[in-house]
């Protein structure tokens, strides 16, 4: 901890005292919290990308909280999706008398594509 000895106005003193009265703390405390104050307010001028430690950790947890609820909401639905279009292309290889091997092939190729290209797939892509 670096430690420094400053020199202060008696009466800035007795408003630190003051406030770390009123608020149940030292005044080392209080001055320390005045101090990161004025380093965010400083920063906040001179860096238009800096944001201050109180305003990103209720941001940063405002976001976990909608992740967490979206994850909650998303999970079912993509689960029932992925159940359903299985049965689908199952029913549609029966019908197609598609192999369970072209099937797989099929699907490999499918992921393949999508994993280089990131973009929607058509059919006549994969049987290229």
């Amino acid at each position: 901890m670096y430690q420094r000895m400053i020199r202060i106005d008696d009466d800035l003193a007795e408003d630190i005292n003051a406030i770390a009265k009123q608020e149940h703390e030292s005044a080392n405390t209080t001055i320390e919290k005045a101090l990161e104050l004025y380093r965010d307010v400083h920063y906040g001028k001179k860096k238009a990308t800096f944001v201050n430690d109180a305003i990103m950790s209720a941001v940063e947890g405002v976001a976990a909280g909608l992740e967490r609820r979206l994850g909650n909401r998303l999970a079912p639905l993509l689960s029932e999706l992925a159940i359903q279009q299985a049965i689908m292309a199952q029913e549609e290889a029966v019908s197609l008398d598609i192999s369970e091997a072209d099937l797989y092939e099929f699907r490999r190729k499918a992921v393949e594509w999508l994993k280089i290209n990131q973009r929607p797939l058509r059919l006549e892509q994969l049987l290229e």
